[in-house]
């Protein structure tokens, strides 16, 4: 199992690398909090998503109860968002990029069923949001962006350590 999260690890480093060369370009094109705002939503939308797909699927409770609290702090930030991107750039084009940190999910998947998968899915997912609010955090502007910059890799950073935490218990038990 070693090498197959060391391969992943590759795998998502490779694509947090190539988007910084993306994001390179686009920040020089577009201001870092619109940029921020329009992806971090669509990010968040996307973990939205999976949550609900786990409240369905996911076999042991604590994972639907994170299933859960990721729905309700994603939505809350995602409605947050949208007011700021209303608020500082109504008519603003969209500054949202093909590729996404975290939002491309590796070929090669866990054994160990639907709630192995979903850790192996959200905790890159996660590490794509840590790393976009790094650099929102690094280059953005406006403070309320650096703040939820702050919030989300706090909260994410947590997260990812507790999902480890849990693939190892889960495949252990």
């Amino acid at each position: 199992m070693w090498m197959i999260q060391r391969s992943v690890t590759g795998l998502t480093a490779l694509a947090i690398g190539t988007f910084w060369l993306a994001l390179s370009a686009a920040a020089q094109a577009t201001d870092v909090d619109l940029w921020f705002i329009d992806n971090m939503t669509a990010h968040h939308q996307g973990a939205v998503h999976m949550a609900e797909d786990a409240l369905k699927k996911a076999k042991h409770p604590e994972l639907k109860t994170f299933a859960r609290q990721i729905i309700k702090d994603q939505n809350g930030e995602i409605s947050q968002m949208k007011k700021w991107r209303n608020a500082w750039y109504k008519g603003a084009p969209s500054a949202k990029s093909k590729n996404i940190p975290g939002m491309q999910m590796p070929a090669q998947m866990p054994s160990g069923g639907y709630d192995a998968q979903f850790l192996h899915d959200m905790i890159a997912h996660h590490e794509g949001a840590v790393e976009m609010s790094k650099e929102a955090l690094d280059k953005g502007k406006r403070p309320e962006i650096k703040q939820l910059a702050q919030k989300i890799i706090k909260a994410q950073e947590a997260e990812i350590e507790k999902m480890k935490k849990w693939r190892t218990e889960w495949e252990n038990a």
